[in-house]
């Protein structure tokens, strides 16, 4: 198997237990993922309210909305993210949260202007607030706008997107990589 089948492999199960409101037996998830489904399905289906959930609801958003989205069909992934929701909810946690949530679902959607408004929506969100707690989805906000800039074919914003909003991003190994192959095309 290729790394890109064994994630997409990953994302599928973790799409089909997530549907399954955390029951899917045959989805043979270790127990450390079973534990970051469970905690998401229950930041779901209530309303975030304090810093330490919002923290822990994005950093499991992060770590699974970057999968789902990824490598799962366009339709497949926007289902996935389909039923979270915090329209109810009155907190300023659960607005951030609904921010969050859109960066995912705008890749899912594969669609440039989508994922433009939601990047640029969660960096004007940081620039009001630096706090750390919301730091885990900085990356996945950058590589929304940066795929809108790809979606678009505009390789000149690429440089000027990472001046404007990639200091100071952390970035996992592959996203560092990715990063500069980016801006390595942009410059060609």
């Amino acid at each position: 198997m290729y790394p890109g089948e064994v994630m997409a492999a990953m994302a599928q199960r973790l799409a089909g237990v997530i549907s399954q409101d955390g029951h899917d037996p045959k989805a043979q998830l270790s127990l450390d993922e079973r534990s970051r489904v469970a905690q998401m399905l229950d930041f779901g289906g209530r309303c975030i309210e304090n810093t330490a959930q919002l923290r822990g609801f994005l950093i499991r958003l992060s770590q699974m909305g970057g999968i789902t989205a990824t490598y799962l069909p366009r339709e497949a992934a926007l289902e996935t993210w389909s039923r979270f929701s915090w329209d109810e909810c009155a907190s300023e946690e659960s607005a951030i949260a609904g921010l969050g949530l859109e960066l995912v679902r705008a890749v899912a959607a594969r669609d440039p202007e989508s994922m433009r408004a939601a990047g640029e929506a969660w960096f004007a969100l940081r620039a009001e607030n630096g706090s750390d707690d919301l730091a885990s989805m900085d990356e996945s906000a950058l590589f929304s706008l940066l795929l809108a800039a790809v979606g678009d074919a505009d390789w000149k914003s690429i440089p000027v997107i990472e001046a404007r909003y990639g200091r100071g991003v952390a970035s996992s190994e592959e996203g560092r990589n990715v990063r500069a192959l980016l801006l390595a095309m942009a410059d060609e």
